[in-house]
């Protein structure tokens, strides 16, 4: 048998809960099969489905965010080419936007007549700073090609938040 001993705690505390900085207070998790498509060349935002959300116990708290994205290039089998597209995701707090917290570079997606199914993983620290309701809007845009670019076809993205005690 173990014994921990301890003298003090420093830190927050809420209700019976202690917050010991760094461990994982609650946990989201959002999957979403909504497909989409754009030919723009400006952002476009993927889904009004895929909005993961959090709700931070403590403004002095961060989110860990980590994306699985499903991007795809149409050029069917044409040879007219390569498509790119590019990744941004923006935090909302309370339904406001709040600040860009990423943006890729060029993913190419399609060379030459051929398909490509790309599968884009993201995950940032963020720190919200708030106590109101944080939610991440992911968008996408074509940076090159005259090809549709798309956005869960025939698969799923999924998206996890982690809410770490600050």
């Amino acid at each position: 048998m173990s014994t921990l001993s301890v003298d003090t705690i420093n830190g927050q505390t809420t209700a019976s809960k202690v917050m010991i900085p760094g461990h994982v207070v609650q946990v989201t998790a959002l999957a979403n099969t909504t497909e989409g498509g754009s030919t723009s060349t400006s952002y476009a935002e993927v889904s009004n489905d895929y909005r993961p959300a959090i709700t931070p116990s403590s403004s002095s708290n961060k989110v860990l965010a980590s994306f699985e994205m499903n991007i795809w290039g149409d050029v069917d089998d044409d040879s007219q080419g390569t498509v790119a597209a590019q990744i941004k995701i923006d935090m909302y707090v309370n339904g406001s936007f709040s600040s860009n917290v990423y943006e890729s570079n060029t993913n190419n997606l399609a060379r030459g007549g051929q398909n490509r199914f790309t599968t884009i993983n993201v995950s940032l620290l963020t720190t919200p700073s708030t106590t109101n309701e944080v939610t991440y809007r992911v968008s996408f845009r074509r940076s090159s090609g005259s090809r549709t670019i798309k956005f869960n076809t025939g698969s799923y993205s999924r998206a996890v938040l982690m809410e770490i005690a600050g």
